[in-house]
C-alpha cells in the first residue's frame, strides 16, 4: 500500500490520553492521519498540542444533553482520495452529516465503535448498527464483537477487529517480573472514579475482610466525580488506612511503581482497557462474572486462566474471591504467564496499528476497484 496516497480523517468525540500512543504509532508508520477532535480545556491536553496529526475543532454543542453537534465540522475538506473514520455515536449529529457527505461524494467511510458495552441497550444497538451499515467498512474493538455481530446481523460490509490494548513497549521498560510470593497483599485499581467503576463494592469488601482479620491494601490510580464520596465511605467503614489514593498518573514510569508492588488487579464495575493494562504487567484480575456488563476488552479475560470472577454486585462474593486468589501463589503464577501471553500476542498497540492499517488498505482497495 502506498500510504502517501491515502489521507485518513479520524473523527473523535475527544482525545483521551490512552489513545495518543495508538495514533502516534499510525502516524510514525507513514499513514497520513488527521485526528479531528473538540478542543478541550482539560490540563492533559497540553501533551497533545505539538502533535501534527491533531486538528482541534471547536466546542461541541449540546441539545438538551440528548443530541450533540461538533463546531468546526464544516471546515474540514475531503477529497475522493480520502478515507473517513467516524465513531459509532448516533447522538452526535455531526457524524450523520459526514456520512451523508461521504455517500454523496463517493468517499469511503469507516464506522468505528463498540458492538456492545456495559451501557448498551437493544434499541441503541439497532440504531448504531443501522448507521454502521451505511458505511463502507466496520471496525469493532475486539474479535469477540465481530463474531457476535456476524451471528446476529447479515451484511456484505467488511468487518474488522482492532483488538484494543496498551502500549506494551512503554510498559516493558518498567515492568518487573511478577513473583506473587514476594509481593504483599496489595490490590490495584486503575481507572476513572465514576459510577461505572463501582469502587464502593471493593471498599465494602475490604471492610468485610478486615472484620474477619484479613487485611489487604488497595492502591487506587485515578480520579473522578465519585472520589470524595468514596473517601468518605472508606472512612465510615474504618478502612481508610487500607486505601492509598494515588490520584491521576499519566507517566507510565510512575504507574509502574504501583503496578510492580501489586499482587491482584481488582475492578468491581464495568472493566475495559484497565484490564489489558494490568495484564501487560502480568497481574491477574478479579472482576465480576457478567460479561455483558463489561466493556469490549473483557474478551481478553479467561476465568480460571488469567483471573478470577465473582458474582455481580455481591460484596461477599468479591471478598471471598479476593482472599482465595491472593493466597494462592501457584495459581497466580500460572495466571500471570497467561495474562502476559494474551497481551503480547493479541491486545496491544502494535497489533492495533497493524489491524487498523489492514482495514484502511482493504477499504481503499475495495473502493478503487468499484
Amino acid at each position: 500500500m502506498d500510504k502517501g496516497n491515502i489521507n485518513v480523517h479520524i473523527f473523535q468525540n475527544g482525545l483521551p490520553f490512552y489513545r495518543v500512543p495508538f495514533f502516534s504509532s499510525l502516524y510514525k508508520r507513514g499513514l497520513k492521519i488527521t485526528v479531528h477532535t473538540p478542543l478541550k480545556k482539560d490540563s492533559i491536553f497540553k501533551y497533545y498540542r505539538d502533535f501534527t496529526w491533531v486538528n482541534y475543532l471547536g466546542e461541541t454543542i449540546s441539545f438538551l444533553d440528548i443530541f450533540y453537534f461538533q463546531k468546526g465540522i464544516f471546515g474540514v475538506k475531503f477529497s475522493k482520495k480520502d478515507i473517513i473514520v467516524i465513531p459509532g455515536e448516533p447522538r452526535n449529529l455531526s457524524f450523520m452529516f459526514i456520512i451523508l457527505i461521504a455517500r454523496i461524494r463517493g468517499i469511503p467511510i469507516v464506522w468505528w465503535g463498540h458492538y456492545w458495552s456495559s451501557t448498551s441497550s437493544k434499541k441503541n444497538l439497532k440504531l448504531r448498527i443501522l448507521l454502521a451499515k451505511l458505511c463502507s467498512s466496520i471496525i469493532f474493538y475486539t474479535d469477540r464483537e465481530v463474531e457476535n455481530f456476524k451471528s446476529k446481523f447479515s451484511t456484505k460490509k467488511n468487518i474488522y477487529a482492532l483488538n484494543n490494548g496498551p502500549n506494551i513497549k512503554e510498559i516493558n521498560k518498567y515492568r518487573k517480573k511478577y513473583i506473587p510470593e514476594l509481593r504483599k497483599y496489595e490490590l490495584v485499581f486503575i481507572g476513572r472514579l465514576t459510577k461505572k467503576s463501582q469502587l464502593e463494592n471493593l471498599i465494602h469488601a475490604l471492610s468485610i475482610l478486615k472484620s474477619s482479620g484479613f487485611y489487604c491494601l488497595l492502591n487506587v490510580i485515578g480520579i473522578g466525580k465519585e472520589e470524595e464520596s468514596l473517601k468518605l465511605l472508606s472512612s465510615q467503614l474504618n478502612v481508610s488506612d487500607l486505601v492509598k489514593w494515588h490520584g491521576s498518573i499519566f507517566s507510565e514510569k510512575k504507574i509502574a511503581e504501583v503496578m510492580n508492588i501489586s499482587k491482584l488487579f481488582v475492578y468491581p464495575g464495568a472493566v475495559g482497557l484497565s484490564l489489558t493494562h494490568a495484564f501487560a504487567y502480568g497481574i491477574p484480575a478479579v472482576i465480576h462474572s457478567n460479561k455483558s456488563k463489561h466493556m469490549p476488552e473483557i474478551a481478553a479475560f479467561k476465568d480460571g486462566e488469567n483471573g478470577y470472577s465473582y458474582d455481580l454486585n455481591s460484596v461477599n462474593s468479591l471478598a471471598i474471591t479476593i482472599k482465595k486468589a491472593i493466597e494462592n501463589d501457584n495459581t497466580l503464577n500460572m495466571m500471570s504467564v497467561n495474562a502476559l501471553k494474551i497481551i503480547t500476542e493479541k491486545y496491544n498497540i502494535e497489533m492495533m496499528t497493524k489491524n487498523f492499517e489492514n482495514m484502511i488498505y482493504e477499504t481503499y482497495q475495495n473502493h478503487i476497484s468499484k
